[in-house]
């Protein structure tokens, strides 16, 4: 078998942290981030998680989606999705695929890159972002009047129509006949309240029961409640949620077993709590303002700064948040900090410092995964049972019932001089399928290089122990990059 040069094996994917010549102010930078929309009208979304798909490379450099604190900008990927404390989560685009990052104030780290060339575009690209920002933040600076003039002008302009939404769901409510609202709650004509209902897990104990009002209740006949959450605390919420059964349902309540209904299905589990609404105003574009594709002003207004804090109305569904990003505006001053470095001097105690421009500093590699074929169909029992124990540092495991794969663990030391953090018990990793397709993972080419030449020429050694003989051609699915 003629084993492929390493250096020609392809790269899926790689885990790249670049460190940042500077510093980045990450609570100043996110609402500032230029986000581009992208028409979506015919892409499926899955519920789980949505992949944005890449536009092409003329879009390199736009920013898709951008999530801090748990407020999303842009496209919503995930419904439930966590956010990183101390860094803001960006998808961007590059010349040949969108790239999933995570900017904090000193690092950029990112996954999906397949080079290192691509992954210091999509660092320049953010930082050619943040230079960008800070540049209009100076320009703001040195014309204050102009910049409150704009602001007020666009507070005034943007007003759109007012109307009623549910807190919770940020639904339109259309009050129907009779309805009014008291102190946020809405009340029917007969004056009960309204209510949200929230489906949460619920535990069914021996002798609960459902009522005629559909409430759940104990064995003596006592409501369950919800407790609240530290969010419906600070919303003044004071009304503990009850729990129900969803009122759409017809329900067959036999004894101490769990309900169902007609269909045989378990009953919805929900609590029950006032509905809470807000009275809003919308945002919408100021009138006359776009003509084609071009921005035009009134003459009074600066028009940099202008078309500058009008890229942002699209950030924004509700006025008064609008009015809260323009207000907050004036105080961010800087993005970013320059590096400074000390400039010594012959003349005692006349050391200067100088301050370096932005720019991405040193490239580390966390993670690679390398794919290529050991071109014939592989039985996999076979292959652990060889490999497993092999010059003494290799494990292999495999399970016929569950594993789609082998998978074999070689130990490395971690070298002491990296400036990135690795985990004290470290493995190189492969992954190998019936198919002969093997997936490699591990830290870095240097440390993974001479480990693959190992694998080959040991699997070379038992290939006609390992190869399937069932008169099937085997279809090659990889070629090296030659």
């Amino acid at each position: 078998m003629t084993i492929v040069d390493f250096e020609n094996v392809k790269v899926t994917t790689m885990t790249v942290i670049i460190n940042i010549d500077g510093e980045i102010n990450i609570n100043n930078i996110f609402p500032l981030l230029p986000i581009t929309k992208l028409n979506l009208t015919n892409v499926s979304k899955s519920s789980k998680k949505f992949k944005i798909p890449w536009p092409g490379p003329e879009h390199a450099g736009k920013i898709f989606s951008a999530k801090y604190s748990g407020i999303n900008r842009g496209i919503i990927k995930k419904t439930k999705d966590k956010s990183f404390r101390n860094s803001i989560g960006i998808d961007i685009c590059t010349s040949c695929k969108n790239i999933a990052g995570k900017l904090s104030k000193n690092n950029i780290h990112m996954c999906g890159t397949n080079s290192e060339a691509l992954a210091i575009e999509t660092a320049e690209h953010l930082i050619n972002h943040v230079i960008k920002i800070q540049e209009e933040l100076d320009y703001i600076s040195e014309h204050i009047s102009e910049r409150n003039e704009v602001i007020q002008w666009l507070i005034a302009e943007t007003k759109g129509e007012s109307f009623i939404i549910n807190q919770l769901t940020q639904e339109i409510i259309k009050l129907e006949e009779g309805e009014i609202i008291s102190n946020s709650l809405i009340y029917d004509k007969d004056g009960n309240l309204k209510y949200n209902y929230k489906e949460i897990p619920f535990v069914w104990e021996k002798g609960d029961t459902i009522n005629p009002d559909n409430v759940i209740v104990n064995k003596y006949g006592q409501p369950y409640y919800r407790s609240l959450t530290k969010k419906e605390k600070k919303e003044g919420l004071n009304i503990y949620p009850l729990m129900v059964v969803d009122e759409t349902m017809i329900i067959k309540n036999d004894g101490d077993k769990i309900p169902e209904d007609i269909k045989g299905n378990k009953f919805n589990k929900v609590s029950r709590f006032p509905e809470k609404v807000i009275g809003v105003t919308s945002v919408k574009y100021p009138d006359s303002v776009i003509n084609g594709d071009k921005l035009i002003f009134p003459d009074h207004i600066n028009p940099r700064i202008a078309s500058f804090l009008f890229s942002y109305i699209q950030d924004y569904a509700y006025h008064h948040v609008f009015i809260d990003f323009l207000k907050n505006l004036k105080k961010i001053k800087t993005v970013f900090n320059n590096k400074e470095i000390q400039i010594h001097s012959e003349t005692p105690f006349m050391e200067k410092t100088e301050k370096l421009p932005l720019k991405i500093g040193n490239l580390n590699i966390a993670m690679i995964n390398y794919s290529y074929s050991v071109n014939m169909n592989i039985n996999r029992k076979k292959l652990r049972e060889l490999i497993d124990g092999y010059k003494g540092k290799y494990k292999a495991v495999f399970n016929n019932t569950t594993d789609h794969h082998v998978t074999i663990t070689v130990p490395y030391e971690v070298d002491r001089e990296e400036t990135i953090k690795r985990k004290e018990s470290s493995a190189i990793s492969f992954m190998v399928y019936k198919s002969g397709i093997v997936t490699q993972s591990g830290p870095s080419p240097a440390i993974m290089k001479d480990v693959y030449y190992e694998f080959m020429e040991f699997i070379d050694s038992v290939r006609d122990s390992i190869k399937i003989n069932d008169n099937k051609s085997f279809n090659i699915k990889y070629k090296p990059s030659f």
